[in-house]
């Protein structure tokens, strides 16, 4: 009776295979059976051994990938901060460079004596290509106010199509510019190295972009002055900025474009 009554608990369970051997006890020669039935269940713990080591397997494979992935994606963040990075520096020794050729000795490319540039000061306010005429002496830069990337993005808006050569030296030209430490505008200036992106953000409200760039640098430019009475002199100039509107500009910009060499 035995036999029985542990097949009906081994069935109660849902143990079929256990089950089956105890019923299997009970049978002249179950002996034989029996045993063949442990081989069975053997082979099917085989079976389901296999299939969990097959998925534990996958599970494995899945996160490696998913750790080579989220290392893939973290070295190409660093690439594009590197890169970022490398293009701020390249633009910076070109600028002073381009500054270093233009004073170089007070000479001419003949070699014969010309006549020094006059120098920058800090604040001073001014069209660009006037402001171009004198020299920052590796100081001061000329800072576009709003960027001449916005302003570039807006007048080809208006135009409904890209601007010639001569429309885009035009505007370049012809913005408002203010001269302003070096540094201050690598470090402070949120148009450094603008991307094109934020250029045609920027150029939907471009008096408003223009007051940010100003309260930006008002925040830090004592930081970088050495001489004294920078930001006085910043402040002063940036006003002669942010009295234009939006609609201002876009007169401004229609103009400069009208007029520009074709």
């Amino acid at each position: 009776m035995t036999g029985a009554v542990d097949a009906g608990i081994y069935a109660a369970e849902g143990d079929m295979v256990e089950a089956g051997l105890s019923a299997a006890s009970m049978i002249p020669g179950g002996k034989v059976v029996t045993t063949a039935g442990k081989l069975a269940k053997g082979a099917a713990g085989l079976v389901k051994g296999a299939h969990a080591a097959e998925e534990a397997a996958k599970a494995a494979k899945l996160a490696k990938e998913a750790e080579e992935a989220a290392k893939a994606a973290k070295l190409a963040r660093e690439a594009e901060e590197a890169a970022k990075l490398k293009k701020a520096e390249e633009e910076a020794a070109r600028l002073r460079k381009v500054e270093e050729e233009a004073n170089a000795g007070g000479k001419g490319r003949d070699g014969k004596k010309v006549k020094g540039k006059k120098k920058l000061k800090c604040g001073e306010y001014g069209k660009y290509g006037d402001l171009k005429k004198k020299t920052g002496d590796g100081k001061f830069d000329r800072d576009h106010i709003p960027s001449k990337a916005a302003l570039k993005a807006k007048a080809a808006e208006l135009k409904g199509g890209r601007l010639t050569k001569a429309e885009a030296d035009a505007i370049d030209k012809a913005a408002d510019a203010v001269a302003i430490p070096r540094q201050a505008h690598i470090d402070v200036s949120p148009t450094y190295g603008q991307t094109a992106a934020d250029a045609a953000k920027d150029a939907q409200d471009l008096a408003g972009s223009a007051r940010r760039d100003v309260e930006e640098m008002l925040k830090k430019i004592d930081e970088y002055d050495a001489d004294g009475g920078c930001k006085k002199a910043y402040q002063k100039a940036a006003r002669r900025v942010l009295r234009k509107s939006n609609e201002d500009f876009v007169k401004w910009l229609a103009e400069v474009m009208k007029n520009a060499k074709k």
